[in-house]
């Protein structure tokens, strides 16, 4: 188990713990008409299930 606090460039708002064998990456859920992104670290656990955790992407 891992307690993720930043992931690249990456910075969940709450730490997200995540498990060895499961795929974790960063997507823009904003909708077309905000005028600023969304990001999300999306992480798909063993089981399937996708869970999303909003934050901040620092360039």
């Amino acid at each position: 188990m891992t307690l993720l606090t930043e992931w690249r460039n990456f910075v969940p708002e709450r730490p997200v713990l995540v498990q060895a064998g499961e795929t974790i990456w960063v997507e823009d859920f904003g909708l077309p008409e905000h005028r600023w992104p969304q990001y999300h670290l999306v992480v798909r656990r063993k089981n399937g299930q996708l869970d999303a955790y909003p934050g901040d992407l620092c360039r």
